[in-house]
C-alpha cells in the first residue's frame, strides 16, 4: 500500500473508531475515559490494530480491553458503514501504555538528575 494511502486509511480508522466509542458504545464495563491513541492497518487491509488509552483503575483497563474486544464484530460493522472501504479489516485491540511508560522514564530521569545534584555538592 502507498505510504500515504496508509496514513490516510489509518487517520480515518482511528477518527471513526473514536467517534463509535464516544457516541456508540453503551457498555458499563467500558470507561469513559478511553482514548483512541493511534491505529494501524496491514498493507493488504486484513488487520486493522487499534491502541486504546485507558486512564483509570487496572480493573477497569482489563474491563474495557475485554469489552472492546468482545464488540469487535459490532465495532467493525459499524466502522463498514461509515468508511468506504472495500475490504473492512479485522480488528484488534490493544493497551496502549506509552503513557505510563513516559511517566516511568521520566520519574527515573528526574532521580538521576537528583542524585547528581547531590554529587556536586559534596565535592
Amino acid at each position: 500500500m502507498a505510504g500515504n494511502r496508509a496514513r490516510r486509511i489509518n487517520g480515518e480508522m482511528k477518527k471513526v473508531f473514536s467517534e463509535i466509542l464516544q457516541t456508540e458504545i453503551k457498555d458499563s464495563r467500558v470507561s469513559v475515559m478511553t482514548t483512541v491513541v493511534r491505529a494501524q492497518v496491514t498493507n493488504d487491509l486484513s488487520y486493522a490494530n487499534i491502541y486504546v488509552s485507558v486512564f483509570d483503575t487496572d480493573r477497569m483497563k482489563k474491563s474495557t480491553l475485554i469489552a472492546l474486544n468482545h464488540a469487535h464484530g459490532f465495532l467493525r460493522c459499524e466502522i463498514a458503514k461509515r468508511l468506504n472501504l472495500r475490504k473492512v479489516p479485522e480488528l484488534r485491540i490493544f493497551e496502549d501504555d506509552s503513557m505510563a511508560y513516559s511517566a516511568k522514564i521520566s520519574k527515573i530521569m528526574d532521580e538521576i538528575s537528583v542524585k547528581d545534584d547531590g554529587a556536586d555538592d559534596e565535592q
